[in-house]
């Protein structure tokens, strides 16, 4: 075998056994309480869900403020300020890789372990940037369940399109939000005004909403 086939092969080795340690500091943790799930680590990320408080969620790795959280198959970020029970210290990985004396590849790989995690305390939950706007989040099922997105104060959805059109059952309303929600693209049909949450829409609008605006 040649010494580049060597590396090449021992540094795949080596890769697989850095996925199988990212996978072991996969930790738990819960929602403390509803919070939205981003793309990214921050809240100019677009919203990509919400997490109900109580959820049980892994925490597969954290920036600054924010953690990257795994829950019944969907993953997002989410202000580590809505976690509880995340442990603390991470183990750190080295990775080296030098030529020996006799010409053959050294590949260096180790895992140094920190002191013994603690638990992070129960947080009283500090709101996200965007919790302080009014805002509403649409919901395929009742009682606030199913598939969900969020949308601001401001903006407006003239035409859910196909992915939404006929789905919404049940609106989360926050913070002194008026939302409009219509049967008909342009809101034009039949519409209703919300100004507090909705575990089920009138049967006029359950599952027949074509466009939303929140203001």
């Amino acid at each position: 075998m040649t010494l580049f086939r060597l590396a090449l092969t021992t540094l795949v080795a080596a890769a697989a056994t850095l996925a199988s340690v990212v996978i072991a500091t996969a930790a738990p943790a819960q929602i403390t309480s509803n919070v939205n799930l981003r793309n990214g680590p921050g809240t100019n990320y677009a919203v990509v869900g919400v997490l109900r408080g109580g959820t049980q969620v892994d925490v597969t790795q954290c920036e600054s403020s924010w953690c990257y959280v795994t829950a019944s198959g969907a993953g997002g970020w989410v202000s580590s300020n809505y976690l509880a029970g995340i442990q603390q210290g991470q183990p750190g990985v080295t990775f080296g890789f030098q030529i020996g004396p006799d010409g053959k590849p050294t590949i260096n790989f180790g895992v140094n372990q920190p002191g013994q995690p603690r638990p992070t305390p129960v947080p009283v939950p500090v709101p996200e940037p965007e919790d302080d706007i009014a805002q509403a989040c649409f919901y395929t099922g009742t009682n606030f369940t199913g598939n969900s997105f969020c949308v601001e104060e401001g903006d407006s959805i003239p035409s859910l399109g196909r992915n939404w059109n006929d789905r919404i059952r049940s609106v989360e309303v926050f913070n002194g939000a008026t939302v409009d929600v219509c049967r008909d693209a342009d809101y034009v049909g039949v519409c209703q005004t919300l100004t507090r949450s909705k575990t089920r829409l009138a049967s006029q609008l359950d599952r027949k909403v074509s466009s939303v605006e929140v203001y």
